[in-house]
């Protein structure tokens, strides 16, 4: 029994060091003590995302959204906003000598007006809760370009930055994660 729990909380570790390799630190010390009063200080125009991703792989901008999640008194809330992309620019693809690095793109994302109107909503009910955390992420649709054929073992990298005050720069949240590419 003792075997099987010890087997458990490896497995448990190695998983959740796995998934944590793709987060730089320096993000989540930033964002462990973000809180009601951060929250608070927030312009929602201000909020920025920008995706990361190979050039062979389609963003379907219209279902990526930032989800927003509060923690107050023991009770979780999460809060979804509606993106809308404003600046796409392609990277070309570098071959050199020592590696190589494929063509991709850097898709920036803002609040839509509907996003902005509900977050400043959240923002009236934040300061009405007690003490409390918030968090953040980001979600995107992805898939491959019509004109592209992706190979099931191509190396697709995504990256995904938050960007939550004009004067800041840009967290990275997930920094070149290898994506598997599977046929269909």
């Amino acid at each position: 029994m003792i075997r099987r729990g010890l087997l458990l909380s490896i497995v448990s570790l190695s998983l959740l060091l796995g998934a944590c390799s793709a987060v730089p630190i320096s993000t989540m010390i930033q964002m462990a003590g973000f809180g009601k009063d951060d929250m608070l200080q927030l312009k929602p125009e201000d909020i920025r995302a920008r995706l990361t991703v190979n050039d062979s792989i389609q963003v379907k901008a219209e279902k990526t959204k930032l989800t927003a999640g509060f923690e107050t008194d023991g009770q979780q809330q999460q809060l979804t906003f509606s993106l809308e992309e404003i600046k796409r620019e392609s990277i070309a693809a570098v071959d050199g000598f020592f590696s190589s690095r494929p063509a991709f793109q850097k898709i920036t994302f803002k609040l839509s007006a509907e996003g902005i109107a509900a977050f400043n909503k959240a923002k009236q009910l934040a300061q009405t809760e007690q003490d409390g955390k918030a968090s953040f992420s980001v979600s995107a649709a992805l898939d491959k370009k019509d004109d592209s054929d992706i190979q099931t073992d191509e190396k697709l990298l995504l990256s995904l930055e938050l960007k939550l005050s004009k004067d800041k720069d840009f967290m990275t949240l997930i920094d070149e994660w290898q994506v598997k590419a599977t046929a269909n």
